[in-house]
């Protein structure tokens, strides 16, 4: 843990005379020296040595992380109060490497504590960011961000119950279609079918909810088939509603749902973009 050097602070305090209106000469007087409160003493001389830390140890906004700015420098020791904050009230979030959290959006770790949103997370060197609107999709201890755990698309494929180490805090990915198969009759009542589109969402899972969105924001984005949106997604990357593109690492599972039907969905590989 880091230490701070202290700033030792000289009290003088001495005993009073009487010409101080109302006191005798051996009064006990509370003296308070740049906010710092004396202890009551007769008389003589006292040393009080205070340690002054200048940064608070506490959290600060979004984009004020020390890990934000330039030419910050990845240290396993705080360098500041707000890294400090994280040592001490997220020692295993330190020790994965985050060294900013969101003050905003709060999600579960993998024993259903809630805890801030990663927003800076380093992994062997490498610096991964996140924004308030799309904070880093990794939540697992230990987690490489350039690989995907298929553990939650097996058990749920499976049937089976999600895994408890997945907790909350990953990406959802779905390709599904947004108007369905509708047929509608025209002035000559001859039937016309209204072709099926697909479109991708991505959405963060948040202790409050999910932060759900169009890719890159943009919801005029349509594709023929599910096989095109894969296809797409392949050569594009996942990316969330304000544009930042997802590492593989921070995605749970990929959806790709059936036109036919809105309750069927298909598991989807994002290493390979191929159905299970």
């Amino acid at each position: 843990m880091r230490t701070h050097e202290g700033v030792g602070i000289l009290l003088m305090v001495a005993a009073l005379s009487g010409c101080a209106a109302g006191l005798s000469p051996t009064t006990a007087v509370e003296q308070t020296v740049d906010g710092i409160t004396a202890p009551d003493i007769d008389s003589g001389d006292v040393v009080i040595d205070i340690s002054v830390d200048q940064q608070a140890v506490e959290p600060v906004a979004a984009g004020q992380w020390p890990s934000q700015q330039g030419g910050y420098v990845f240290s396993t020791e705080p360098q500041t109060g707000a890294e400090q904050w994280i040592f001490d009230t997220y020692p295993q979030l330190w020790a994965d490497g985050v060294r900013a959290l969101s003050t905003e959006v709060t999600t579960l770790d993998t024993e259903n504590n809630e805890v801030p949103a990663r927003l800076v997370q380093y992994y062997n060197g490498t610096k991964y960011e996140g924004t308030t609107e799309s904070p880093l999709g990794l939540n697992m201890a230990g987690q490489d961000p350039e690989k995907w755990d298929s553990s939650m698309s097996d058990a749920s494929a499976r049937g089976e119950r999600v895994p408890d180490k997945w907790g909350l805090g990953y990406y959802v990915v779905s390709i599904a279609s947004k108007t369905g198969n509708i047929t509608l009759s025209n002035n000559r009542s001859e039937d016309r079918e209204i072709p099926v589109r697909y479109t991708i969402r991505v959405a963060y899972r948040g202790a409050d909810g999910n932060i759900d969105g169009p890719y890159n924001g943009d919801g005029t984005t349509k594709f023929d088939s599910v096989q095109d949106a894969l296809g797409f997604l392949k050569k594009n990357g996942v990316k969330t509603k304000d544009g930042r593109k997802l590492a593989v690492g921070e995605i749970g599972a990929v959806m790709a749902y059936a036109a036919s039907d809105p309750g069927s969905f298909t598991f989807i590989n994002p290493n390979t973009w191929q159905a299970y």
